[in-house]
């Protein structure tokens, strides 16, 4: 669980404007349809931009049947496509989709 100091950097987010977001989204699309030209694809509701195929493990969680589930914080792997903190130093319990998870036998 956050603490309320760690909690507050919901606080400090520089929002964009309304027009600076319908620029954000028309230069992504350009981007998008561009980069399809050559190959990009989409998938899942176009959150998942990928080239060549999609792996079982990337299928599934986008299908929302899978939740990785991080045991100690500690992973010393470096993959790409994961959210873990690399700055994590310090052993903590385990946890999924930023919840805890006292015990990973659930």
């Amino acid at each position: 669980m956050l603490s309320p100091q760690e909690n507050n950097w919901f606080s400090k987010l520089n929002y964009l404007t309304e027009k600076e977001y319908e620029n954000y989204i028309n230069s992504r699309q350009k981007q998008i349809e561009s980069l399809k030209k050559v190959g990009l694809k989409l998938a899942f509701t176009s959150n998942k931009i990928y080239t060549g195929s999609l792996s079982k493990g990337c299928e599934i969680c986008g299908n929302g049947d899978w939740s990785c589930l991080f045991i100690n914080g500690l992973c010393t792997a470096d993959c790409s496509f994961c959210p873990q903190d690399r700055e994590q130093r310090i052993e903590r319990d385990p946890f999924t989709e930023n919840l805890p998870m006292p015990d990973a036998r659930l």
